[in-house]
């Protein structure tokens, strides 16, 4: 399980690269997708999309994330005649599971240290 390789030190991006290639890697179809997410990613934009995520209600989520994500493709200078496959709505639903999965997997973690020194 992702838990079980996740060290007491780890970063942020690479707890999420572990998570969205635990649930997406071994999908043919979805592994382009997954390989584009994680090329444009880094840990100040994974910091901004889970507070963006984390601040939104169910009904907006979407909309905000998708926000958020076109910003970084504007400020990056990506439009969308040249790279149309990160404009798809497709990665904008597996970022937001992407996400929501990989903040599982924080609390998960997160409430294991905790169990643990507690036992101490």
């Amino acid at each position: 399980m992702i838990i079980d390789c996740i060290s007491t030190l780890y970063t942020n991006m690479t707890t999420f690269e572990d998570t969205i290639r635990h649930y997406y890697g071994h999908l043919p179809c979805e592994v382009p997708y997954m390989d584009l997410i994680l090329s444009f990613m880094n840990e100040g934009k994974l910091e901004e999309l889970e507070k963006v995520y984390s601040d939104s209600v169910p009904q907006t989520r979407y909309y905000d994330v998708q926000a958020k994500w076109r910003f970084f493709l504007n400020q990056e200078d990506l439009n969308r005649e040249e790279d149309p496959d990160f404009y798809k709505s497709h990665i904008i639903e597996m970022l937001i599971f992407a996400l929501n999965m990989h903040g599982c997997v924080k609390a998960r973690v997160d409430a294991a240290h905790k169990l643990n020194k507690k036992k101490r």
